[in-house]
């Protein structure tokens, strides 16, 4: 676990390093800025996999374990690239209000590095199975190759794109990951994952952030209106391509009005109380 830990860093750090050698200090600052936006998908990631790391033990234990373990994994990753969606869309108009001009260009860095910690994230999600197992020794070799993979990268893609060959290298680095945890993790304990689904969320998120590269504002109330509605979009989209089946949608409505009943009853009850 040590090792698996210090390598993810080399991967998340490593950049910084090589780019200072080739980079201009100020597109450096530029692309830290993007990766810090784009990063927040992990934050956002943060409480579930916490929540996780200390379930998952006795739910892959239960008879229906491996049913809702892959179930649990499509919603994680929708959820993940609803996330990177939002982040991508709002970087633009809000950087306009939080930064100065020479720093507005992180908000092309947004995106990729976004969706790299989408796949980082299904990546760690499919790993976890090797801690049920006993075999963490797995979760170091799969990251390890990745450092490997990203510094190589690094070295070479660099020097020839500055600042974009390191988000390049990343992306591809946490990509390589995804297949890789997946191959060994099903050799480890098979299951059926619902790629399609997930593969038809991320197609719906690619599609409304075109929608909004191409309706792009130049003012401010415009591009935060746009964001909005690409975002509030997604899930609509989801709805109208059949993402959901019956027993999810009956699932949802139950719990809305176990809400709304919440609500209420907290309205209504005295105040003190």
């Amino acid at each position: 676990l040590a090792v698996g830990s210090a390598c993810m860093l080399i991967i998340h750090y490593g950049d910084r390093y090589v780019l200072s050698r080739y980079v201009a200090l100020s597109e450096i600052g530029v692309y830290a800025l993007g990766y810090k936006i784009g990063m927040l998908v992990a934050h956002a990631q943060g409480g579930f996999s916490q929540y996780w790391g200390a379930q998952m033990y006795p739910i892959l234990q239960r008879e229906d374990g491996g049913k809702l373990y892959v179930r649990i994994s499509t919603y994680y990753t929708v959820a993940s690239i609803f996330v990177a969606l939002a982040l991508s869309v709002f970087s633009r108009p809000l950087l306009e209000i939080m930064v100065p001009g020479p720093y507005r260009p992180a908000a092309a860095f947004v995106p990729v590095i976004a969706v790299a910690y989408v796949l980082r994230g299904l990546g760690d999600h499919l790993r976890t199975v090797f801690f049920v197992e006993r075999r963490t020794k797995m979760d170091a070799v799969v990251i390890c190759c990745g450092v490997v993979i990203c510094m190589t990268l690094y070295l070479v893609l660099i020097p020839r794109m500055g600042a974009w060959g390191a988000a390049t290298a990343t992306v591809i680095a946490f990509g390589l990951m995804v297949p890789l945890s997946f191959w060994w993790a099903q050799r480890t304990r098979p299951y059926s994952f619902e790629w399609s689904r997930i593969g038809v969320a991320a197609v719906c998120a690619a599609g409304l952030y075109l929608v909004d590269q191409v309706l792009i504002a130049r003012r401010l109330a415009p591009g935060l209106l746009v964001a909005a509605l690409c975002c509030l979009a997604f899930p609509v989209l989801l709805v109208a391509v059949r993402f959901f089946d019956s027993a999810e949608k009956l699932a949802l409505r139950q719990t809305l009005i176990t809400i709304g009943q919440r609500f209420k009853s907290a309205r209504e009850a005295p105040d003190g109380l």
